[in-house]
């Protein structure tokens, strides 16, 4: 009798999952390219699959890219976001049947040419969007490219030792980017550190962090673990080289950094003690031989 209790609650639990299946949207991403003043529309399939009709209804966010690349979506991100609205309030998908969700994407005459990010949002009628996060929505990302010149601009906007992280020979550096062109970018990176000759002492290859979307910023934390590339103390030039574009621009900054390892403070003590002990030295000779002469 307890067996077939226990068998009879797994099937009741079992037919609550298996009638409260996720919904999906397909494609995950779409690209289209359009000209100023024109008219086009996109669509997005629903799959229903549960054991009864549902409504649906669609969103637009504008997406705005997080320091590790990842998107993020909220409204107010993008001036597209007003060039893109749904077809329709809602649509009726029937139960274990798929349907699309159209969008109209109507771009101004005035629209300037570039690639713009927006998230198309499906979610089920009656569900409050405007909550934090995304929940109970699946959001297609929509890669919206304007037709017309494009031009790409990379821009430093911070190279800096951290001064509170640095320690001995573990140097950490604040580097700020931003992309102020109409593209999306790949880039590369180096760290290089250079010595009183101009020598490079130090070379590695940094982790910009994936494509990088136009109108982004990005904050990156590089560091360099010199260990056995350094040694004597003075000024030594920190150099960042990020290379992007197809025709591979680069881009430079620089920054001087002063190291002065911990062996050098007793050497210093000894010095100072020494220069000490020889001035007194030389006193006492100077006085010794002024009396001599008396």
């Amino acid at each position: 009798m307890k067996k077939l209790f226990i068998v009879v609650v797994f099937l009741f639990l079992f037919s609550l999952l298996d009638s409260a299946k996720a919904f999906s949207v397909k494609p995950s991403e779409l690209l289209i390219t359009i000209d100023p003043g024109l008219k086009k529309t996109v669509s997005l399939q629903i799959v229903n699959p549960e054991k009864f009709d549902v409504n649906f209804s669609g969103k637009i966010y504008g997406v705005k890219q997080k320091n590790n690349g990842s998107p993020q979506f909220s409204v107010g991100y993008s001036v597209a976001e007003a060039w893109v609205k749904p077809k329709q309030s809602q649509i009726l998908v029937p139960a274990g049947q798929s349907k699309n969700f159209d969008f109209t994407v109507d771009i101004p005459q005035s629209a300037q040419s570039g690639t713009y990010y927006l998230g198309l949002a499906i979610f089920k009628t009656g569900v409050n969007t405007s909550t934090v996060g995304l929940v109970g929505q699946v959001v297609s990302i929509f890669n919206l490219q304007v037709s017309g010149q494009a031009f790409d601009n990379i821009s430093i906007d911070k190279w800096k030792l951290d001064e509170n992280k640095t320690v001995g020979k573990e140097w950490f550096f604040d580097l700020n980017l931003s992309n102020k062109g109409n593209m999306e970018e790949q880039m590369t990176g180096n760290l290089l550190i250079k010595n009183w000759s101009g020598d490079n002492i130090y070379k590695e290859n940094i982790y910009l962090g994936n494509r990088f979307l136009p109108n982004s910023v990005r904050y990156l934390k590089p560091q360099a673990s010199l260990k056995d590339n350094i040694f004597w103390p003075g000024i030594y030039l920190a150099v960042v080289e990020i290379k992007y574009g197809l025709s591979g621009q680069t881009i430079l900054a620089t920054e001087h950094v002063w190291y002065w390892p911990s062996w050098m403070w007793p050497v210093t003590g000894f010095f100072v003690l020494g220069l000490l002990i020889l001035v007194i030295f030389l006193v006492k000779i100077k006085r010794g031989l002024k009396k001599n002469r008396d």
